[in-house]
């Protein structure tokens, strides 16, 4: 926001990234909409942080090349100051498989990222 916008004093500086698998456009890309309870907003936005990364559309690795959805490139700074710290951010939502491909990649230093068109 420009300097001096009184809407920057309502903005929230330490966004927690999964909301955006909860709150979206409501388009075929983006994920399922759904209704959130206070009780439960923790165990709902993992399950959408999970089921959101663990289809292969949204993400995907192939040998050191991680595919996303645009989702993690429009609000990347949400996920992590680097694509690395992104990655191991994603990690946390995907299966032990796929993990463990992740972190290898990250760890050698080798990981390329990129996002579906």
């Amino acid at each position: 926001a420009a300097r001096g916008d009184p809407r920057v004093t309502l903005t929230i500086r330490n966004v927690d990234p999964r909301i955006h698998f909860a709150l979206n456009c409501g388009a075929k890309s983006c994920p399922a909409i759904k209704v959130y309870s206070v009780e439960h907003l923790e165990d709902e936005l993992n399950t959408a942080a999970c089921a959101f990364c663990q289809q292969p559309e949204n993400v995907s690795v192939c040998g050191t090349s991680v595919r996303l959805s645009k989702i993690f490139k429009w609000y990347a700074r949400d996920f992590g100051s680097t694509n690395d710290t992104m990655l191991l951010r994603i990690c946390d939502w995907v299966k032990a498989d796929m993990k463990a491909e992740i972190e290898n990649i990250v760890h050698a230093g080798t990981a390329h990222v990129s996002y579906r068109a």
